[in-house]
């Protein structure tokens, strides 16, 4: 029996190295996890403290009017474009009601649209506009 009473001797040694060195592990990466948190908290601290001279800062200027330059170049040439064509139009008076009436349905945003694939025209060839949603579907 001395040689078991050996083998239980040398398996309990082996237990507390292994748990002692187990343990010391552990010491060792609650102190790095200390050092890492204490590190973090005065990085959170810097930037609190820079947040709140950010605020003060922000809070200290006064408010900017700032002009914008209004440039209505391109609408301002399609508006005289468009309004030479309806006085200049060649086709005379019909080509002017026809654009008179697109616009005025243009205007009235009535949910319309203008399809010139289905030809569906009256009987002075101006075709009309059919509604956006097929009441089918």
């Amino acid at each position: 029996m001395d040689v078991m009473d050996r083998m239980g001797d040398v398996r309990d040694s082996w237990r507390e190295r292994r748990l002692r060195s187990r343990n010391e592990d552990l010491d060792q990466e609650n102190r790095t996890m200390r050092s890492r948190m204490h590190a973090l908290h005065e990085e959170l601290e810097r930037e609190r403290e820079a947040r709140s001279e950010m605020l003060r800062a922000l809070q200290g200027m006064k408010p900017e009017t700032i002009k914008v330059k209004r440039r209505g170049g391109l609408v301002r040439l399609l508006v005289v474009g468009g309004t030479a064509y309806v006085i200049g139009a060649k086709a005379g008076r019909e080509r002017y009601e026809e654009i008179r009436r697109w616009w005025e349905r243009l205007r009235s945003r009535d949910g319309a649209a203008i399809d010139h694939r289905d030809g569906a025209s009256d009987d002075d060839g101006v075709v009309r506009a059919r509604p956006l949603v097929d009441a089918d579907r």
